[in-house]
């Protein structure tokens, strides 16, 4: 179910976090299913219990999964989970947007790719090209 990068800069409990929010996102895990235990996940991953329960711990944080003393965790509503994922790609999109400004590409260059993806499905654009 999930899958380690090892070699990534982003830290093991975040990649866990990520793959589970695209897991519930994607509806592969479903609202009331049980995650594996953390020291079940931690054997799985062959990572310390201690980055699997930061990981939950963070997802609990955020309202992607509850805990339930002496049961396990459980997945929450899809909807928060949903909306987190939204926020997180409004981020990445921001920071994408920042850098290509920083780097001077021009802001019109960037709305018209943007209205040629959503409008038009072309998703081959390219804004150097005139006409």
């Amino acid at each position: 179910m999930f899958v380690l990068d090892y070699r990534s800069k982003l830290p093991i409990y975040e990649q866990i976090q990520t793959q589970m929010l695209k897991l519930i996102v994607g509806g592969v895990l479903k609202e009331n299913d049980q995650l594996p235990a953390v020291r079940t996940l931690a054997m799985e991953l062959g990572v310390n219990p201690n980055t699997v329960q930061k990981a939950y711990a963070e997802c609990e944080r955020v309202g992607m999964i509850v805990s339930v003393t002496g049961k396990g965790s459980f997945v929450s509503s899809p909807a928060a989970s949903m909306q987190l994922y939204i926020k997180e790609k409004f981020k990445e999109l921001k920071n994408l947007i920042q850098e290509s400004l920083e780097y001077g590409l021009e802001p019109t260059m960037i709305i018209s790719a943007v209205n040629a993806w959503c409008e038009k499905g072309e998703w081959d654009y390219d804004p150097t090209q005139t006409g």
